[in-house]
């Protein structure tokens, strides 16, 4: 066998290599933007085709209806228009974040701190516990006791709502940060004169900026 054959079935091998991971990647990238693709194409199709049996891939006849709905809240009964939409998620979320980030920066430094607390290691375990029930199988109790605080259907319920689902990793979050702050920082300040809650606030919550920054975006995020 020649060189010359040799060479050119490794070349038909290189280039079989490269087509099937060429051909891979393009299924791959169509499996994975095929959804997205058919959530543009259902947003011009008119009112209820979307729910034609079997589908139909290129709309009976395109409208732009949907987003106008978007824009002036028409479709869903109301006349509220989509920036009111916005300030309400803006509201709620940016209200929660502030809240979590609040809570979690005291509750954080005090389990980075105060490590040989009595029950502090079991607290610990039941935070994380708490994030371990799915979503879904608690929304009934929610509900009910949103209802019975007459909180349902409102801002400060879904802000309340975001607080307590977010607010344990947030701590988690917390912790570290602040483990990661010198204690010898704090006890010069404790020398200066400052109480506990002056040294947190004085010293050791500037120098957590960027972490409870990070957590603030995580809750915001969430």
């Amino acid at each position: 066998m020649s060189f010359s054959t040799v060479h050119s079935r490794q070349t038909a091998i290189k280039i079989t290599i490269k087509v099937a991971i060429a051909v891979g990647a393009i299924f791959v990238l169509t499996i994975t933007l095929l959804p997205y693709l058919w959530l543009v194409i259902t947003s011009f199709k008119n009112y209820g085709e979307e729910f034609d049996v079997p589908p139909t891939l290129i709309p009976k006849a395109p409208t732009l209806e949907v987003y106008k709905g978007v824009f002036t809240g028409e479709q869903l009964g109301r006349h509220d228009p989509w920036p009111l939409f916005f300030a309400n998620s803006l509201a709620v979320a940016g209200g929660a974040a502030l809240l979590c980030t609040l809570i979690a920066s005291f509750a954080g430094y005090g389990f980075a701190r105060f490590t040989n607390l009595k029950g502090g290691t079991f607290l610990l375990i039941l935070i994380l516990v708490s994030q371990m029930f799915p979503g879904p199988s608690l929304l009934i109790p929610i509900y009910a006791m949103l209802r019975r605080l007459t909180l349902d259907n409102s801002r400060l319920g879904l802000l309340l709502l975001y607080t307590a689902f977010v607010l344990p990793f947030t701590t988690w979050m917390s912790i570290g940060t602040f483990r990661n702050i010198p204690r010898e920082l704090e006890d010069a300040a404790r020398i200066d004169g400052c109480s506990r809650l002056q040294a947190f606030l004085r010293i050791v919550l500037p120098m957590s900026k960027l972490g409870m920054a990070t957590t603030a975006l995580f809750a915001f995020l969430e």
